[in-house]
């Protein structure tokens, strides 16, 4: 039987949070781990330490992930509805490749930061994703708010709320 990167790559991914001892990821209420990583198009890196004092959206997302086909225009209409307000995304691409990333991309239209971290990142075990995607709501002092796996029609509410509630408290 043939397995095809992608599929290698998401069976991996699923396991490494059973295997690895310290890989539990983070939890609602705890400090995000920090990161800097490259922009998938520019040659700038950004940090999320650089977004304290914002409400900040961080997605885990691959160009093989279905429901990233709908996650990742959602949250360009997210940006849009918050334009105003102390809101950021910043979407993390796990390809192989940032250029797999790079050819996704070119079918979507986004407004906020695309980051590539590739596959061989540990900062998915650091998150304790899952899932792809998997977004993480994350407070303006740097504590994860919500964590959300998967995307369906019907969570897009719930991503909502979340992140209204979240800007109230600014």
């Amino acid at each position: 039987m043939f397995y095809s990167k992608r599929k290698i790559r998401t069976i991996l991914l699923a396991l490494s949070s059973c295997f690895l001892p310290y890989t539990h990821g983070v939890e609602v209420g705890e400090t995000a781990p920090k990161f800097t990583l490259p922009d998938i198009h520019q040659s700038t890196s950004i940090t999320l330490d650089s977004y304290k004092g914002k409400i900040v959206l961080v997605d885990f997302w691959a160009s093989w992930c279905g429901p990233c086909r709908k996650s990742l225009p959602f949250f360009t209409d997210l940006k849009k509805e918050h334009a105003n307000k102390p809101f950021e995304i910043l979407a993390i691409n796990l390809d192989e490749s940032a250029e797999d990333g790079k050819d996704f991309l070119k079918k979507i239209n986004t407004n906020y930061p695309i980051l590539y971290a590739g596959a061989d990142s540990n900062l998915p075990q650091k998150y304790g994703v899952e899932a792809m995607p998997t977004s993480f709501i994350i407070d303006a002092q740097g504590k994860i708010w919500l964590i959300h796996k998967g995307m369906k029609d019907n969570d897009k509410s719930v991503v909502r709320y979340h992140i209204k509630e979240a800007l109230k408290g600014l």
